[in-house]
């Protein structure tokens, strides 16, 4: 479970950081003034929860994981990500 349960989270990570609209995100950068405020949040298009859901499916888990999992990569991302590495050699 530990070895499966490392790979979903990776995985969750995995498609969340793939979602980015790098594209769209230099685009609207480029238009700021200087000194503003800029939420790099708005140029994913997966949410994490739904990226979360993408992995378990995939997996073929639980969906009551999807909840657990997502705190662990809300709270913790770079933590869990290590664990999950660690534990998935």
């Amino acid at each position: 479970m530990d070895k499966k349960l490392g790979k979903v989270i990776l995985l969750a990570a995995e498609i969340r950081e793939k979602s980015y609209d790098k594209k769209a995100a230099d685009k609207y950068e480029k238009s700021l003034k200087p000194g503003s405020y800029m939420d790099f949040g708005q140029f994913y298009k997966l949410d994490l929860m739904q990226s979360v859901k993408k992995a378990i499916e995939q997996f073929k888990m639980d969906k009551a994981l999807a909840f657990p999992v997502y705190l662990l990569l809300s709270y913790c991302w770079n933590d869990i990500k290590a664990w999950a590495e660690e534990i998935t050699k």
